[in-house]
């Protein structure tokens, strides 16, 4: 798996919409798996190894786990400081020649920030003395 990682470019948009109070950041971050450069390194044939290659995968844990993060991450970036709370995301793998596409559709809710608030859900306020 690392050495498809290795051979991987990662290209990411997105943006927030709505207001303070429901804002959610959109986007889609993209991994593609360059199997021309991972062929040296695993003696495959790129063209012919891409659509079998997506397909598995697509079903592989590691890879997908592997994509969330990256995805979070991307996301992350373009938050501003806003702090993001669960994230939805939807991934889908296909085969391009001699590439493998990883799609990842985000959606992050953010923390409320108007009028004082932007601390996220669950977090408390120390400098009002709530204590719990």
């Amino acid at each position: 798996m690392q050495v498809l990682l290795d051979c991987a470019e990662t290209l990411s948009e997105g943006e927030i919409r709505g207001s303070d109070r429901d804002a959610t950041y959109l986007g889609t971050t993209m991994v593609t798996i360059d199997l021309r450069k991972a062929s040296r390194r695993l003696r495959i044939d790129p063209v012919g190894a891409a659509t079998d290659l997506a397909e598995r995968l697509g079903r592989c844990a590691e890879l997908r786990l592997c994509a969330l993060r990256i995805a979070r991450l991307e996301a992350e970036r373009r938050l501003g400081g806003r702090l993001p709370g669960a994230m939805r995301a939807e991934i889908g793998t296909r085969a391009g020649e001699g590439v493998v596409l990883v799609d990842v559709d985000v959606e992050l809710p953010l923390a409320d920030t108007s009028e004082g608030r932007g601390r996220g859900p669950g977090r408390a306020d120390r400098s009002s003395g709530d204590r719990r």
